[in-house]
């Protein structure tokens, strides 16, 4: 692991203490532009391409000089308070939103913003800066995102699993050690279907077959 790689540790405390590090000398960062900012990234916590901690979305953010970073994870706000503390650290002003899915019953036949999904609407919270209080119904509420998010991902799995026969997943051991938390999103699930087919050297052939699609 280079010291870069340590940023997206999936140990927390060896994340704050390489931002910790980083803060000490800010001259190794650009200038802050009041141009540049990008209020909508995601990190490993829902699904982020380069598998991406909030600490290191704060030290890329000030490494490129942004003037403003907002994190936006599904269903989840696990990244909040390292975002904020990693940003106030490097001084990049910060924001924390959330993503989620909604189902609108009066627009069951359109689609709305999910292409392929009559109904479903992808929904934004913005400017969290504190947990809900233990036992409220905002924590409540919280805590059923995370699990309706869950059980789709399951039942996503089981039905795939019908269909591909020779690829199999296993949610637990295939899916969850691929983000913190175990807050798997269907680009997890992709991404371990990836893998296992990699492990099983299955062929061109076995996609070409079960998606009913020429080489190309």
């Amino acid at each position: 692991m280079t010291k870069d790689d340590i940023l997206d540790d999936f140990d927390s405390s060896a994340r704050r203490a390489k931002i910790d590090e980083l803060a000490t000398d800010l001259s190794n960062y650009d200038k802050l532009s009041p141009k540049h900012v990008n209020m909508h990234c995601h990190t490993f916590y829902s699904y982020n391409g380069y598998n991406s901690s909030p600490s290191r979305i704060a030290h890329e953010a000030r490494k490129q000089g942004w003037d403003a970073a907002a994190i936006c994870d599904f269903d989840v706000l696990d990244g909040m308070d390292e975002f904020i503390t990693s940003c106030d650290k490097l001084f990049i002003k910060a924001a924390v939103h959330m993503e989620t899915r909604v189902y609108f019953k009066e627009y069951a036949e359109h689609v709305i913003n999910s292409p392929g999904e009559p109904g479903i609407y992808y929904f934004m919270g913005a400017g969290f800066v504190k947990r809900p209080p233990s036992g409220s119904n905002a924590e409540k509420q919280l805590q059923s995102m995370r699990e309706s998010a869950d059980s789709r991902n399951r039942a996503l799995i089981d039905s795939v699993n019908d269909f591909l026969a020779d690829l199999h997943l296993d949610y637990e051991a295939d899916v969850l050690p691929l983000t913190p938390n175990k807050n798997a999103t269907e680009r997890h699930i992709c991404s371990a279907y990836y893998n296992k087919s990699q492990e099983l050297g299955l062929s061109t052939e076995f996609w070409m077959d079960k998606l009913n699609s020429d080489k190309e």
